[in-house]
């Protein structure tokens, strides 16, 4: 697989879970939409999340309840955040679980 082809898959991936809570009440998407200014990885935050340890309860929450591996991040702009880096061998089924659960616990930090 070329390089080209590795960052067109992993921007779909990206875009694939991103377009799909976008306009979920509650969250902000707080990587660039300019494919020139990201791969994969893209960071986001619940509404009421400011501090890392609301972000690693929501990283816990996501991997216990379902199964899904995240990262709570600390000193980003206005706060802490969540990162999401899905990987070429991930699948949009993989993905589907990602954008329900934030569309099950979008209120969770309100």
């Amino acid at each position: 697989m070329t390089v080209e082809r590795k960052r067109a898959r992993l921007q779909f991936m990206r875009d694939y879970w991103v377009s799909r809570v976008r306009d979920v009440d509650g969250i902000e998407i707080l990587t660039p939409e300019d494919p020139e200014r990201y791969g994969a990885t893209t960071s986001f935050r619940l509404k009421g999340m400011r501090s890392f340890e609301q972000a690693k309860q929501v990283q816990d929450l996501l991997f216990a309840r379902y199964g899904v591996l995240t990262v709570a991040r600390k000193g980003i702009c206005k706060g802490a955040a969540v990162r999401v880096t899905p990987a070429l061998y991930n699948t949009t089924a993989e993905l589907d679980r990602l954008v329900a659960a934030i569309k099950q616990e979008q209120r969770l930090l309100v």
